[in-house]
């Protein structure tokens, strides 16, 4: 972690930017009240799903603020699937961006812009009881009963 900070902060020389970086880790970050709704942007790889992401740093960003994101190029069912995320914590997606890398590789950008500000509690387990109820209405396992088997198979 502190050699990415170190790299950021040579960047942000050579460009001639001022910015602050925090040595922390966003889960951890988020939670406390130094940090939380502090900061125009927050930035982070495709290092999580992208729900996760967004409960990781929306909370840093301040209202009217971006999170900006990095993901790989399929990302159009992440980005369906972390909806009800975003709107928990303020967020909406103002943008996504679609990048072709000298290599031949792809990327998503995806800039989700926070409207309003998070409560003061941790929201983790509303996220945990979105996510439940996603999986719920994703998959549905039906019992098959084979006549081979002496046992019930889930398909």
């Amino acid at each position: 972690l502190n050699k990415r900070l170190l790299f950021l902060q040579e960047v942000l020389g050579a460009l001639g930017l001022a910015a602050e970086t925090v040595h922390a880790r966003a889960e951890e970050a988020g939670r406390n009240p130094k940090y939380r709704e502090k900061y125009d942007f927050a930035v982070s790889r495709a290092v999580a799903p992208l729900n996760i992401l967004f409960e990781y740093c929306l909370p840093l960003v301040k209202p009217e603020g971006r999170f900006i994101s990095m993901k790989g190029p399929q990302a159009e069912e992440e980005i369906h699937s972390a909806l009800p995320a975003a709107s928990l914590l303020s967020g909406k997606i103002e943008k996504t961006e679609k990048l072709s890398l000298p290599d031949g590789s792809g990327r998503t950008i995806i800039i989700i812009k926070k409207n309003g500000c998070n409560k003061k509690i941790y929201i983790s387990t509303k996220l945990k009881a979105i996510q439940r109820k996603q999986a719920k209405r994703a998959i549905k396992i039906q019992p098959r009963f084979d006549k081979q088997l002496p046992f019930p198979m889930l398909l």
